[in-house]
C-alpha cells in the first residue's frame, strides 16, 4: 500500500473521530446531568485535535501532506495509527455499545417528525451497509471502504441527540478514549510528543470566552492530568489548565470581585524618578519607584494620530481628536489589564506589569514593569550609572555582537518564544510586533562578593517579549 493511500485512509478515519467527539463533547448542549462528562470528553477531543494539528491532517490534501506520509510511511506506524483511529470511530458509531457499556442513549432530534429509515436502522442496531472485512479486498481498498462505512454511520448519527442513563458508566468511555489518544501520541517521537503537548491550549481554548466556562475547563483539565500523571499527554492537559485560568482572569468582567478579576493599577508619574540614559529611551527606560526605592522598567506607548497602539492608520484619519483619544484610552486599558494579570503561566515570558501612568506632556503612557529580583534593590547612595549597568540588551544587540551565538541557546530561545506566543494566541491576543528589538535580556546575577552588576554578562536563559 502506497503512502498516499495510507494518508487518505488516515485522514478519512480521523475526520469521523472528530465528528464523533463533536457530537458527544458539546457541554452546552449536553443533558444537565452529563455536562461534567462532556467537558472531560472535550479535553480528550482537544488531545486528538492536537495530534492531528501537529501532522496537519486536515490542513493539506492527503497526497500533498509530506509530514503525514513520512510519519505513517513505516508499516508498523501506519497499522498502529489506523487501527487506533478505527477503534475510536467504532466506539462512536456502535449504538448498542454506547447504551449497554457507557450508558449513553441516542434518539432522533426532531421529536414530532417521522424518523427516517436510516436513522431508525441505526438506533435499532441494524447495519446500514455491510461492514467490509480487510481480508476480502486488497489492503488499500479495504481501508478506504472501512472509512466510508464509518462516515456513512456518522452522518446519520449527527441527526440524533443523546442522554445519559448511567452517570458512572460514562467514565469508562472517557478512560478508553484517553487510552486511545495516549496510544496515538506514543507512536510519535519524543520531540513530536513535546510539540503536541505545547500546542494543546491553542486547540482547547479558542471559542471559550466566558470566564466561568474557562475556570470549569481549567479544573477539568487539571483533574484529567492528575488522574494519570504518567500519560504522554498529561503535560498538555496541565498546560490547558494553566492557560485557561490565565484567560479566565483576563475575561472576568468588572462586576466580579477583585480576587478573580485582573485589572491594571493607575499609577502617578510623580512617584517615579525616570532616567533617560539609553539610545532606546523613546521606547523604554529605567526608573526608581520612590515608593519603595526599587528599580523598575518602563515602556512608552504614545497616543495621537501616529500612535502604534492603533495599528490602523486609515482608522486614525477618519476620527476626530476626541474620538481618537477615547479609542486609544480603551486600547491602553485593555493592554494594561492583559499585562497586569496575576498568576500567569510560566511559559508567558513577559515582565510582570505593575500598572500604568500618563505622561500628558509627551502624549504617552508609561507601562511600569517589575525587573528580575536581583536588579530591584539599589545601593543606599546609588548613582545614575548604577541603573545604566542594569539596562537590558536586545536580541538585535546579540546578533550584532562579535561573539558567536551558541546553537543550544538558539534552540532554547526559539522554544521559549514559541511557548509564550502559544499562550498569547490561546488567550486571544496578538503581539503584532515580535522582532529581535523587542526580545530583551537583563544582566545576570553577580557571582562575586561585591554584588556589583556587570552589564556585559546577560542572563540569556531568561528572555522577555516586550514591545506590545
Amino acid at each position: 500500500m502506497e503512502p498516499v493511500s495510507f494518508a487518505f485512509a488516515v485522514v478519512g478515519v480521523f475526520q469521523t473521530c472528530i465528528q464523533g467527539y463533536a457530537i458527544i463533547s458539546d457541554a452546552y448542549n449536553a443533558p444537565s446531568d452529563a455536562q461534567q462528562a462532556a467537558r472531560r470528553i472535550r479535553i480528550e477531543s482537544a488531545v486528538l485535535h492536537g495530534w492531528g494539528q501537529h501532522f496537519d491532517v486536515l490542513g493539506q490534501p492527503p497526497d500533498q501532506n509530506e509530514k503525514l506520509k513520512v510519519f505513517i510511511g513505516r508499516g508498523p506506524t501506519y497499522a498502529g495509527v489506523f487501527s487506533t483511529l478505527c477503534a475510536i470511530s467504532e466506539i462512536f458509531v456502535d449504538i448498542r455499545r454506547m447504551k449497554d457499556r457507557y450508558g449513553i442513549v441516542f434518539d432522533y432530534k426532531k421529536k414530532r417528525e417521522k424518523i427516517p429509515r436510516d436513522v431508525e436502522d441505526l438506533l435499532n442496531g441494524r447495519e446500514l451497509s455491510p461492514q467490509p472485512s480487510p481480508g476480502q479486498n486488497q489492503q488499500s481498498s479495504a481501508a478506504l471502504s472501512r472509512v466510508k462505512y464509518f462516515k456513512t454511520k456518522m452522518s446519520v448519527l449527527a441527526r440524533c441527540q443523546w442522554s445519559l442513563s448511567g452517570k458512572t458508566r460514562i467514565n469508562s468511555l472517557i478512560n478508553e478514549l484517553r487510552e486511545y489518544n495516549d496510544d496515538l501520541i506514543r507512536l510519535c517521537t519524543w520531540v513530536a510528543q513535546a510539540q503536541i503537548n505545547r500546542g494543546l491550549p491553542t486547540v482547547a481554548l479558542p471559542g471559550v470566552n466566558n470566564y466561568v466556562a474557562l475556570h470549569t475547563l481549567a479544573n477539568t483539565a487539571e483533574e484529567a492530568a492528575k488522574e494519570n500523571p504518567s500519560s504522554p499527554s498529561a503535560e498538555g492537559r496541565r498546560r490547558i489548565a494553566d492557560t485557561a485560568r490565565f484567560k479566565a482572569r483576563i475575561k472576568t468582567p468588572n462586576s466580579v470581585s477583585d480576587k478573580l478579576r485582573s485589572r491594571r493599577h493607575e499609577l502617578d508619574m510623580q512617584e517615579f524618578r525616570i532616567f533617560r540614559s539609553n539610545r532606546n529611551e523613546h521606547k523604554w527606560t529605567t526608573a526608581v519607584w520612590l515608593k519603595g526605592q526599587i528599580m523598575v522598567f518602563i515602556e512608552w506607548r504614545t497616543y495621537g494620530r501616529n500612535s502604534v497602539v492603533l495599528n490602523d492608520p486609515t482608522l486614525a484619519r477618519t476620527l476626530d481628536k476626541h474620538e481618537l483619544e477615547s479609542l486609544i484610552q480603551v486600547q491602553i486599558q485593555r493592554l494594561g489589564d492583559f499585562l497586569c494579570t496575576r498568576d500567569r503561566p510560566s511559559e508567558f515570558r513577559t515582565l510582570h506589569c505593575l500598572g500604568t501612568f500618563e505622561d500628558a506632556q509627551n502624549q504617552r503612557y508609561g507601562f511600569v514593569y517589575q525587573v528580575p529580583r536581583h536588579l530591584q534593590e539599589l545601593p543606599p547612595h546609588f548613582q545614575p550609572e548604577d541603573l545604566t549597568e542594569r539596562l537590558p540588551g536586545s536580541l538585535t544587540n546579540l546578533f550584532n555582537g562579535t561573539s558567536p551565538i551558541d546553537l543550544g541557546f538558539r534552540f532554547d530561545g526559539g522554544r521559549k518564544l514559541m511557548e509564550s506566543i502559544i499562550v498569547m494566541h490561546a488567550c486571544g491576543w496578538l503581539h503584532k510586533d515580535i522582532c529581535s528589538d523587542n526580545i530583551l535580556f537583563f544582566p545576570a546575577k553577580s557571582t562575586d562578593r561585591s554584588g556589583r552588576i556587570d552589564n556585559r554578562k546577560k542572563d540569556f536563559g531568561r528572555l522577555y517579549i516586550m514591545g506590545y
